[in-house]
């Protein structure tokens, strides 16, 4: 992606599908992934993800590369979203209520 990106570590858990790591980006904590997918499928989930960004909800965005573009050989960098996988009953009402929003 650039000189200002700094691989860190790897990330864990999901569906196991994509590298993931753990990132520094202009010194701040990024995600990135590297997808098996083609670079027109990662853009269209990229963009999808900006669209979610810009109508309020709490999502990774991506990070444009240093030429533009969100998807370069199947890596997409993304900004940081702490947090992990619903463990109470309030989490799990948070989820719905996210769920619903994005349906509307």
């Amino acid at each position: 992606m650039g000189d200002d990106v700094v691989r860190c570590e790897p990330l864990t858990g999901g569906a196991g599908l994509n590298e993931v790591w753990r990132v520094r980006v202009d010194g701040r904590v990024a995600v990135a992934r590297l997808g098996r997918r083609s670079d027109a499928d990662l853009a269209c989930e990229a963009e999808l993800l900006r669209y979610l960004d810009r109508e309020g909800m709490a999502v990774p965005v991506p990070t444009p590369a240093a030429d533009g573009r969100y998807v370069v050989d199947g890596l997409v960098v993304m900004t940081h979203v702490d947090g992990g996988p619903p463990e109470t009953e309030a989490d799990w009402r948070r989820v719905a209520g996210a769920l619903r929003t994005l349906h509307r």
